[in-house]
Formats: C-alpha cells, sequence, structure tokens
C-alpha cells in the first residue's frame, strides 16, 4: 500500500540541498509578505502564543539550556560573537561605564557573595588570575608604582593602610565610627581593639605613652570633647 507520508520524507531527504535553495529563493521574493503575515498572526494571537511558549520552555528547560551550549560552543558561533560584542563595546563604552558603576554600587553584596561562590567552584581561575596581574605588575612596575603612590593620598588610601596596618601588625579590627572631617594629617586612632576615630596627627604622637591602655585613656576625654560625644 502506497504511504504518502513516508514517500514525501524520502523525496525531502534525498532533496533536501533542492529544496533548501527554492525555499530561501521563495523567501527573497515575497519576504514583506511573511513578515507580514508573521506580524499580524502573532498580534491577534499573542497571548496564547506567549503562554505556549513559556509552557514549552519550562517543560523543556534542560533540553533548550543544552541546545543553547552546544550552538554557543560551535567555532563559527564564538568567533561572530566574539566580533560582535567587540564592536557593541566600542559604541557603547559610556553606558556600559554608566550602568555597571550603577549595578555595581547597587548590588555591592550580591556581586561579593557571588564572586566568592564562583571563585570556590573554579580554583583554577584564581590561579590564572593571580598569574596574569602578577606578570601585568611586574611589566607596568612604574606605572602601578605611581598609581599607588596616587591611591596612598586619597582619603579612601589612608584608611585602608591604616586598616591594613593594624589588622596585619598590631591584630586589630578597623571600625571608622566617625568620618574625617579634620582639614590636617591626621591618625586613625582605636579607642579599643576594634572601633577607630581620626584625630589629629600631632595631638596623636604627642600622647605616646609606655602602654596602650595609658595612651588611650588618656586621649579619651580629648577625642570626646573634640566631637562632643562619649566613647
Amino acid at each position: 500500500m502506497f504511504n504518502e507520508k513516508e514517500y514525501q520524507k524520502q523525496y525531502r531527504e534525498k532533496n533536501r540541498e533542492i529544496l533548501s535553495v527554492k525555499a530561501k529563493q521563495r523567501w527573497q521574493i515575497n519576504r514583506e509578505k511573511y513578515l507580514e503575515q508573521k506580524r499580524k498572526h502573532y498580534q491577534e494571537n499573542k497571548k496564547e502564543i506567549l503562554k505556549k511558549n513559556k509552557t514549552y520552555r519550562e517543560q523543556n528547560k534542560e533540553k533548550i539550556n543544552k541546545q543553547r551550549e552546544e550552538y554557543r560552543q560551535q567555532p563559527e558561533v564564538k568567533k561572530h560573537k566574539s566580533k560582535y560584542m567587540k564592536q557593541w563595546r566600542k559604541k557603547n563604552i559610556k553606558y556600559l561605564h554608566d550602568y555597571m558603576g550603577k549595578w555595581n554600587k547597587d548590588n555591592k553584596q550580591y556581586k561579593s557573595k557571588y564572586n566568592k561562590e564562583y571563585g570556590k567552584k573554579h580554583p583554577e581561575l584564581n590561579i590564572k588570575r593571580k598569574d596574569y596581574f602578577k606578570q601585568y605588575r611586574l611589566s607596568n612596575r612604574e606605572k602601578e608604582n605611581q598609581k599607588q603612590s596616587r591611591y596612598r593620598k586619597t582619603e579612601k588610601g589612608k584608611i585602608n593602610m591604616a586598616k591594613t596596618k593594624a589588622k596585619r601588625k598590631r591584630e586589630l579590627g578597623f571600625k571608622l565610627i566617625i568620618p574625617n572631617i579634620l582639614d590636617e594629617p591626621v591618625d586613625y586612632h582605636h579607642i579599643d581593639n576594634v572601633h577607630v576615630v581620626p584625630i589629629p596627627r600631632d595631638l596623636h604622637e604627642l600622647y605616646n605613652e609606655k602602654t596602650v591602655e595609658e595612651h588611650r585613656e588618656n586621649l579619651k576625654p580629648i577625642i570626646e570633647q573634640l566631637y562632643d560625644t562619649k566613647f
């Protein structure tokens, strides 16, 4: 008995290239007509189409992700994507800078948590990153030294240097409880083993007692008077 479906299937397989060329030709000739039909069909059945697509994605999530990953790994796709992204970043550098700056500021905790978890899952990337920056610093020593020198002169740099010194050399915490409002050289004084306040450097050096306890006790009333508060 003649099976039309089977015959059509075999015919398509044998004539795949010819049928493909003809289909492309029909598309080029009737492109606008086909697109208009597609737009009209979508607008008339938008809710149903979106619902159907959502259901399909939910039911075939693993299959779709696998297909996407296989597609992305194709050499020609990687090459095209890399070229496209370079061109796009070049054209939209200001937008990227503004957007990522705002996103990073609004998502500090999420970004920090994500980076830590990603680093644990991919320790080899941390090694590569460390090697890269080590090599970069060696190759750009003068530039990096100038950059560090400028950073240390900023308020943030001074605080971070004091924090590092407190943690590494003295095994103290560093929680700044009052921002620096003084228009003169300052030191960051520990009122206890954790909490820190900025005070004038000459004042800090003046009360350089033999013990830490005496140093803190003698400075305490002066600092409380300076900031009009009790510690």
